[in-house]
């Protein structure tokens, strides 16, 4: 690709955020152990990359679902409309929450992943008026809060202030040689724009000029798509490290409880009843472990799967669905997933278009996949001692076990001599 500078070359300056709330209005319908369980050692990472791209299958949707929450939008007098539509979200689920906001800003809520959107200028503009119509925009849109507010109420589980928020434009080209691009197909840019109004204390005696924002240009649509199902990813992703989380407070529990284990066996023979506990506790200890194990091999998998889709710089848009099962209601506004080239990353310099990358930039939620890897490779790491030692005080009590029976055996043979002593003497007698 190659750029010059034109002007009125863009159209449709709008300004977004979009993001998730820690608990979402619908659950997944699958676990996350279910989840995981459909990975299989057998398939290639493309292969189990398929269960991360069914936004539509892990969560279903009706109208009705959302008539709470619309009762608790409309009590705000600043929403001035309330309205559940029957139209594909950004991550294709087939219904949606609209509000309006006296503001003019518009604001959508699937039931996982919400989206506000304010146009910022509906005419035709030059890439040399972006940093004047547009700027650095830090924090939560108050708005955003003030629906999170009506989520609480349906929602008393939910902490104000739990969301998650990604601000963003989107700008469309009237052609991309308008803006003086050749590219082939229909590729999506992420423009780096800095807004130099802006001062960051760095230390207690430097700052730093400007804040980086982006603008992003390309067919709007599939533009809100890609970015709404990175945001899911993410979400996903917490609730993938989370659960590994909770297999490791396990772990840690097993720890322990090994240090009572061991108390069981140096004490007495007659507490046979603490002795009896700790043999139990070593059975559902070896018991748990085996499952962290089962865990962690198939996290693996899902760390492949997932390093596949950044690998191959994949984004997400949505596609019309064109199966149904048997007896299964037919809905057209609920989409499917289909990956796509993401965003190439450039730069906005004095009013033109520069650096443009050679290949798409990875997912945003890279981190995320690399810090679940990190967390899986310690759980490994302090699995193995734990794994030893109760291996070994499984077998110290078989073996005390094992001698208790031998002196079992040979009391029980001392008593049976005795009785045939007694026996022989009263019959002699």
């Amino acid at each position: 690709m190659s750029t010059t500078n034109t002007s009125k070359s863009l159209k449709n300056l709008e300004k977004h955020q979009i993001g998730t709330f820690i608990v979402p209005l619908f659950a997944r319908r699958e676990s996350i152990e279910e989840t995981i369980d459909l990975l299989d050692a057998k398939n290639s990472p493309s292969e189990n990359s398929r269960y991360f791209m069914r936004a539509t299958h892990l969560h279903k949707t009706k109208p009705e679902h959302f008539e709470s929450l619309r009762q608790s939008l409309i009590k705000k007098q600043t929403f001035v409309h309330v309205e559940v539509l029957h139209q594909s979200s950004d991550i294709g689920l087939p219904y949606q929450i609209f509000v309006r906001h006296n503001s003019g800003k518009e604001l959508y809520y699937d039931g996982v992943v919400y989206r506000l959107t304010e146009t910022v200028h509906g005419d035709d503009f030059g890439l040399d008026e972006i940093e004047e119509l547009a700027g650095y925009n830090a924090g939560f849109d108050p708005i955003i809060m003030e629906f999170e507010d009506s989520l609480h109420e349906v929602i008393p589980s939910i902490h104000m202030y739990s969301h998650t928020s990604l601000s963003f434009y989107t700008a469309s080209p009237k052609s991309w040689e308008e803006i003086g691009i050749k590219a082939e197909g229909d590729p999506h840019l992420r423009l780096t724009c800095r807004d130099m109004n802006i001062f960051t204390i760095t230390a207690l005696i430097f700052s730093e000029a400007g804040k980086n924002y982006y603008v992003y240009l390309g067919e709007r649509e599939s533009t809100l798509q890609m970015l709404a199902h990175e945001a899911f990813i993410s979400m996903e992703l917490r609730n993938f490290s989370e659960f590994i989380e909770e297999k490791r407070k396990l772990l840690h529990i097993v720890k322990k409880a090994a240090l009572e284990e061991l108390n069981g066996i140096i004490s007495p023979f007659y507490k046979l009843n603490l002795k009896h506990k700790n043999w139990n506790s070593i059975k559902i200890s070896w018991k748990t472990l085996g499952e962290i194990r089962k865990v962690l091999a198939q996290f693996d998998l899902l760390v492949q799967a997932y390093e596949y889709i950044i690998e191959n710089r994949w984004a997400f848009f949505n596609g019309p669905r064109q199966i149904w099962l048997a007896g299964e209601e037919q809905d057209h506004q609920e989409k499917i997933q289909h990956p796509c080239l993401n965003f190439f990353d450039t730069k906005l310099d004095n009013s033109k278009i520069t650096g443009i990358s050679e290949k798409p930039d990875e997912p945003m939620y890279t981190g995320r996949v690399t810090e679940i890897k990190k967390l899986i490779a310690a759980i490994k790491n302090e699995l193995e001692p734990v794994m030893d030692e109760e291996s070994t005080l499984l077998t110290i009590f078989q073996t005390e076990f094992s001698l208790y029976a031998v002196w079992l055996a040979v009391l029980a043979l001392i008593i049976s001599l005795f009785a045939i002593i007694i026996s022989l003497l009263i019959s002699s007698g």
